[in-house]
This record gives structure tokens, sequence and C-alpha cells, in this order.
């Protein structure tokens, strides 16, 4: 979604939440593998293919929100590594995105804290952060027994919206319910905006995608104001051009059958 996100990124609020279940009742060994909080925060079911533990997932979805929350919130000097290129590069929100895409390229389908490492350190952010920033949503030390404030946050907000997807997306409080594909999520999103943002247009154009009837064409009621006042003056010096070039054309009639006349 970066790709899509990234042009728009200005005049969106956007945050990444995560999805988890409850299963108090899980016997000890499964919610040492799988859960966080005494089994009050499991991870969503995953492909079994996999060698990833629940609890690896839970914890790289508190990573993915640190570095998203800090790379807005914090000065980027207490961010990133002293002479970090990236800084330069990117928008606050796209070290999230970019650290996302090279943690898959890195780790694949097996994010483990150890890899996820690798790929902090790839973009030059300062893991002390992160791993303070993790730490810190939790009520205690014992991520196994202690209560993480996050996750209770997002199970909260996950029932009152009652999104019931997952993956999910929520533009302007619903729930989006049309196929999770990149292009459809985008085009809700653009469709969500009174006035469209320009990378809107020029994507449906890319897409051959017509302005349904009734929907903005990006240009607000300024704007609109400004091309009828401007087209307004155009008509005004046209008329009176003609006006002025007909008095010129008139006199110079005259002129010559007052000469004709007198002579």
């Amino acid at each position: 979604m970066a790709e899509y996100l990234e042009p728009i990124i200005d005049q969106v609020v956007f945050e990444p939440k995560f999805v988890s279940w409850s299963c108090p009742s899980c016997d000890s060994d499964y919610k040492r593998k799988n859960c966080m909080s005494d089994g009050k925060y499991c991870a969503m079911q995953h492909s079994e293919k996999l060698e990833l533990a629940g609890q690896e997932i839970l914890l790289e979805d508190l990573r993915q929100w640190c570095i998203f929350q800090n790379s807005r919130d914090l000065p980027l000097d207490q961010f990133v590594q002293p002479g970090n290129i990236f800084k330069y590069m990117f928008k606050e929100p796209s070290f999230y995105f970019e650290y996302v895409k090279i943690t898959h390229e890195i780790c694949r389908n097996r994010i483990t804290t150890e890899c996820a490492n690798i790929a902090i350190e790839t973009l030059g952010i300062l893991p002390d952060v992160i791993e303070k920033c993790l730490m810190d949503t939790f009520e205690g030390p014992d991520p196994e027994e202690d209560d993480n404030l996050l996750f209770h946050q997002f199970t909260s907000e996950w029932q009152e919206q009652g999104v019931g997807l997952y993956p999910g997306v929520v533009i302007n409080g619903k729930t989006f319910r049309g196929r999770m594909t990149p292009d459809n999520v985008f085009e809700a999103v653009c469709a969500a905006f009174q006035t469209e943002p320009k990378s809107c247009r020029i994507w449906q154009d890319k897409m051959s995608i017509p302005i349904p009837v009734g929907q903005s064409t990006g240009i607000n009621q300024l704007t609109l104001l400004y091309i009828v006042l401007a087209m307004l003056l155009v008509n005004v010096s046209i008329i009176l051009g003609y006006r002025h070039y007909l008095n010129r054309e008139l006199k110079r009639d005259m002129d010559v059958q007052v000469k004709s006349a007198v002579s």
C-alpha cells in the first residue's frame, strides 16, 4: 500500500492497528508460544507451514507500531542514528512502510526479533528506542503475564467499530467491505474525500476510471469561482475590444462619406 498511500499521506490520518484474539483458558504451553498477558492476546491464525510462534507475530505487531509512532512523534535525531542518510530521503510515515518492505525482503515470512533488528539497523533506526517503546506498552516487565496497554486499546477499538474482518480497513469510521486489494482500497480512500487530491485523479486516469456522476473533479468551490471570474473578464475584454473596433470602423466609414460628399 505504500506506493498508493504515500502520495496522499499528508492529507490522510493513517495509523496501523493490529488484531489479536483472547484465549485465557488455553493450556500454558500454547499461551507461552502464541500469546501475551496470560492468554489475553493471542496471535491470529497463520499458516501452519510457517515455523513461526504466535508470540513472535505479536512482538512484530508492537515493533511496527513503535516504528510508525516514533518516526512521527520524535525528532529525527532521537529516532535515527547520526549520519543516517535515510532521514533525508523519507517523510516520517515512510520509515514505517520502508521497514515493512525491507523486513519482508530480509526475513521473508519469518520475522523474528533477530531478523527484525537487522532491518532496523539497515534503516539506521535506533534499536534501543524501539525496544523501549515496545516494553513501555506493557504494564510490567513480563510480557507473558503483564497486560499490554496497546493491544487492550486495539481490542476495544475493534469491538467498538465492529470491523469483523482481518485484515481490515476502516475509512472515516466505516469498514471497507470490498475485495481487499491495493487498487480497491485506494479507490475507496479517494472516494472518501470531499475534494479528491490530484494524485487520486492521476491514478484514476491511469486506471481509466471515469469520474462518477456527482463526484468531485478535484476543483474546489474557490477555484471554480476564480475560473468563472477569469472567464467573465476574458469575455468583457473581448466585448470591449470588439466595440472599440466597431467604433473605429464606423468613424472611418463616416470620414470616407464626408470626404466623398465634399468632393
